[in-house]
C-alpha cells in the first residue's frame, strides 16, 4: 500500500484559505427558550413582539419555544 504525498505548492492554497477564515470574526448570538400556551391569535401576537425586540425564532417543541439573536 503506497500514500502519495502532495507537493507543498498544493497545499498553499488551502493554507491561505484556512487563515482568512481565522481572520473573520464569528457572530454572537444570546439564546431564549419561552413557553407559551395559547391558540392562534395569542401566540401569533406573542411571536411578533419577539420578532419586533429582536428575536428570531429558530425551534419548536410543544409549547417551548427557542429564540435567538445576534449580539453586537
Amino acid at each position: 500500500m503506497s500514500m502519495e504525498t502532495k507537493p507543498i505548492k498544493e497545499s498553499l492554497p488551502r493554507l491561505s484559505f484556512i487563515k482568512s477564515l481565522r481572520r473573520k470574526k464569528m457572530k454572537k448570538f444570546e439564546y431564549k427558550c419561552v413557553f407559551i400556551l395559547g391558540l392562534g391569535e395569542r401566540t401569533t401576537r406573542i411571536l411578533n413582539e419577539y420578532g419586533q425586540s429582536g428575536w428570531e425564532l429558530v425551534a419548536t417543541s410543544w409549547v417551548w419555544h427557542y429564540f435567538k439573536r445576534e449580539i453586537n
